[in-house]
């Protein structure tokens, strides 16, 4: 039994009861889906295919059992039923792609409920079927237009083109389809009319054509090789063609002759042994005229007599081991080996080969490796010794990137810069190891202008930020396609070297200085002697209260001042031996405190710091006092706005080279006392601790003379010592001097007492040796108005003249000790030759010469230094007389 829907539709007033169980029969049967809904969704029958679908409905809505929601769905057409009693015919996709047709019809139930009647027909294979048509339909066209041959149909009665794909337009030279579309297939496609009669002839005869070779046309008119498939419709009235496009193959066929001809040509011709051997005992097949040459043969047949390829090893197993390589693998590459020669001499080979199993042969490319090998061989000694050179070298030895990382480093460098191997390749050397960046950019900038740059001075800074100074040299290294992979290079630390170089340009500097400092201080005095011997006998000639006194006694005490300068500037350039004596460093400082005090402002404090028991020095008391008196004077004018200074001793047995920096000529001794001055001062940079023991240099123009601390390193110089300066500006400033100790106890000359005498000439005669006009004519009349006989001499000849004229009966010969020609003390030999009794009082200016300043003491000659005080002068003149008579 069966129920039409039309039945259902066109008697909605027949009992439902007469029918619902031959219904639920008929349902149950039903190939599709069918079940009965309330309005309320529930379902209150289901057919045997829901329940197989979707399971026992129970109390399960339509929404929940069908599509698994919570909810009714909306605009459901199911329940549109309700409110018009019209059937509904309806698509519904479900989630698993299938495809439903779904019929709902209003029912009435036994009871009268009003409910609705779903049947869904699966109508998923036809719907399938329609997009699959369109896809392959569309997948057709794709394939046509897409083709990689040409693809036309023509039609028969006059050839002309009815479509053709975007290859074969291509393939003919044209831009457009509807362009080449005008032609004809005959003309067209074929350059010779022969081929086209035959392929007419081919196609009538059989209704197809295939694989038919000919030259086709191209739009430009040249030719080119195609080959044409072709089926005629069964109607007759077109014809759909294949064009293949074989231009390069039929090319390829006349280049394969050609190509044969080559190959022999360059099987003679390779710069390599070629050769195919027999398998079972090794004899040559073939072989080339390089494999000839290179196992030592002249001809060809020759060698094909008298070797096989058992005879080309010359270590026993050696072909068995090649062999059972190939027989393992099939192929071997690089099989490096001993050959033997014809001669019996032996080279390095590289075999690669290739076995043929079934056809019982090898074919073997044969390299002469000799060269290489050795060469490969010197290259790893010479690494092994470029490595122990990277390991041991004391220089910093280094590989990095062009952008930067560090890729190896020798332990030098390591320990240099404090990092381990594996910190070293984090690091930026640019920002990391350069002092500089910008410098690590222009030594990269010189490496790839060049290639190599050599002795390129730079700073780096190691781990701690300590800076260090060197040269670096470095090459570039390329890789096979000319490009940049590696910086190479060596960098050399000369930081002490440098230190060491400005400590002795420094102290040339100073030596120099001081010679200038000399020679203007000996031209000085001169003047100064002039000055003061005149203003002197002036002053002695006129009364207290004479109005002359006004102009005199400025000039005798501008003549004071100068002299206290010149003075200064003798003790920095100083080359006379001081009147030294044992001296408590401690007991000089303490003795001082209390005029330090008034020297300085009353914001400035004062303490001290002296180790007991201080090893005792050898000093001129006189300058001790005058260093120390300049040291803290200097640190005084630092702290313009008050401040502390430090004065702190200690013993050290360290030697100066420990003790501090400056390179000079110190005593022999191996212990030392250190003085130590400290400011709260203002501070100095480089570029002025760099000048501040050079004369005149100062940075207080108003006040300062620029003397102090030339006085103090010339001091420090006389006693053997050295000195250090730490600065920096706005943090004070450190003086440290260390100062030989006495080891042994030693006898000091000092000279006896002077015994008082009465400066009066009683008409004695002294011989007046000076060069200088003025000096000579001053001191002349000083001696002159004291009661002495006075000749003069302008030099060493003279003198002597004057010495033999007057048969040396002079009471004392007054010399300068530094004059053109002759000195003072070269002077003095002729002449106590012919009176040894004669006495004799040099003076000078300034002596440069230290070994003139030795004899004077080792001879006890008696010595006035200029500029001198008129009485000074007499008193010298005097004692000297006097001592020797």
């Amino acid at each position: 039994m069966s129920i039409d829907s039309k039945d259902l539709d066109n008697d909605k007033n027949v009992p439902a009861a007469s029918y619902t169980g031959q219904l639920f029969s008929v349902l149950d049967h039903f190939p599709g889906i069918a079940y009965l809904q309330a309005e309320d969704y529930s379902i209150r029958y289901a057919n045997a295919k829901f329940i197989e679908q979707y399971g026992e409905p129970g109390e399960k809505t339509c929404y929940g059992a069908i599509w698994g929601r919570t909810r009714p769905c909306e605009d459901c057409p199911t329940f549109s039923v309700f409110k018009t009693n019209e059937p509904v015919v309806w698509e519904a996709s479900h989630a698993d792609g299938r495809t439903y047709k779904v019929y709902d019809y209003p029912f009435v139930a036994p009871d009268g409920e009003q409910l609705v009647l779903e049947m869904s027909i699966d109508e998923t294979g036809q719907h399938n079927a329609e997009l699959e048509l369109d896809r392959v339909k569309e997948t057709y066209r794709g394939i046509f237009q897409n083709s990689q041959v040409g693809l036309a149909r023509t039609r028969i009665s006059d050839g002309k083109f009815l479509e053709l794909n975007n290859h074969a337009v291509k393939m003919f030279g044209y831009s457009t389809p509807e362009e080449f579309i005008k032609e004809r297939f005959g003309r067209q496609c074929f350059a010779e009319r022969s081929d086209r009669e035959r392929f007419d002839e081919l196609l009538a005869r059989d209704g197809h054509v295939e694989n038919f070779v000919a030259r086709a046309r191209r739009k430009n008119g040249s030719t080119f090789w195609v080959q044409f498939s072709a089926q005629r419709d069964p109607e007759n009235e077109y014809l759909d063609v294949v064009i293949v496009n074989i231009d390069k193959e039929k090319r390829a066929e006349g280049e394969l002759k050609e190509a044969k001809e080559t190959y022999q040509g360059m099987f003679q011709n390779s710069l390599v042994g070629l050769s195919r051997t027999r398998l079972s005992d090794g004899k040559f097949m073939e072989f080339n005229d390089r494999l000839v040459t290179m196992f030592g043969y002249a001809d060809r047949e020759d060698f094909a007599l008298r070797y096989n390829a058992v005879k080309c090893y010359a270590q026993p197993g050696e072909r068995e081991r090649l062999l059972g390589l190939l027989k393992e693998d099939g192929k071997v590459e690089n099989f490096i080996t001993l050959a033997r020669r014809k001669d019996g001499s032996t080279f390095w080979i590289q075999l690669s080969a290739r076995i043929d199993k079934e056809k019982g042969y090898v074919d073997v490319v044969s390299l002469d490796a000799d060269t290489e090998i050795k060469a490969k061989e010197e290259i790893r000694v010479s690494e092994e010794k470029y490595r122990a050179l990277f390991e041991e070298s004391n220089d910093v030895v280094f590989v990095t990137t062009p952008e930067g990382s560090v890729l190896d480093m020798n332990p030098a460098g390591l320990k240099l810069f404090g990092y381990t191997i594996e910190e070293a390749r984090r690091l930026d050397l640019a920002t990391d190891l350069y002092n500089d960046p910008a410098v690590r950019a222009e030594f990269k900038a010189a490496v790839l202008k060049d290639g190599s740059v050599k002795n390129f001075e730079l700073e780096v800074k190691t781990r701690s930020g300590t800076v260090r100074t060197g040269v670096m040299s470095a090459n570039a290294v390329w890789d096979d396609d000319g490009n940049i992979t590696k910086f190479r290079g060596i960098f050399h630390d000369m930081t002490e070297r440098k230190r060491l170089e400005n400590q002795l340009l420094h102290s040339q500097k100073m030596e120099a200085i001081g010679r200038l400092a000399g020679g203007i201080a000996h031209d000085f005095n001169n003047i100064l002697t002039v000055t003061k011997t005149l203003a002197d006998l002036a002053t002695a000639q006129v009364e207290a209260d004479d109005p002359m006194m006004k102009y005199l006694k400025p000039i005798s005490e501008s003549s004071d001042r100068a002299t206290s300068l010149v003075q200064q500037l003798l003790l920095f350039s100083q080359n006379r031996p001081p009147s030294t004596t044992e001296t408590d460093l401690n007991r000089a400082i303490t003795s001082l405190l209390g005029m330090l005090e008034h020297l300085i402002s009353e914001d400035i404090s004062i303490t001290t710091n002296l180790e007991t028991d201080l090893w005792k020095i050898e000093a001129d008391n006189a300058r001790l006092e005058q260093l120390i008196t300049n040291l803290v004077v200097n640190a005084s004018e630092a702290m313009s706005g008050g401040g502390s200074i430090e004065i702190r001793t200690w013993n050290t047995p360290e030697t100066k080279k420990e003790c501090c920096s400056m390179p000079e000529e110190s005593k022999a001794s191996k212990q030392h006392v250190c003085l130590e001055v400290t400011d709260t001062g203002v501070g100095m940079d480089s570029s002025v601790i760099e000048h501040i023991f050079e004369p005149f240099f100062t940075t207080d123009k108003a006040r300062g003379t620029g003397m102090g601390l030339a006085v103090v390193y010339g001091i420090i110089k006389e006693l053997g010592g050295c000195i250090d300066v730490k600065s920096s500006p706005g943090v004070g400033s450190t003086f440290k001097l260390c100062i030989p100790a006495i080891e042994t106890a030693k006898e000091l000359y000092t000279e006896e007492p002077p015994v008082p005498v009465t400066p009066t000439g009683e008409g004695r005669r002294i011989l007046l040796v000076e060069d200088d006009k003025w000096v000579r004519k001053s001191t002349a009349l000083l001696l002159a108005d004291s009661g002495y006989e006075v000749f003069e001499a302008r030099n060493a000849e003279k003198a002597l003249s004057l010495f033999y004229h007057e048969k040396g009966r002079f009471d004392l010969v007054i010399s300068d000790v530094v004059m053109p020609g002759r000195s003072g003390l070269e002077l003095l030999g002729p002449l106590l030759e012919i009176n040894p009794k004669v006495p004799v009082l040099l003076c000078s200016g300034h002596i440069d010469n230290k070994e003139q300043f030795s004899e004077i003491i080792s001879q006890r000659i008696p010595y006035i230094q200029k500029p001198y005080a008129n009485h000074e002068l007499l008193q010298a003149v005097a004692e000297t007389i006097e001592e020797k008579s």
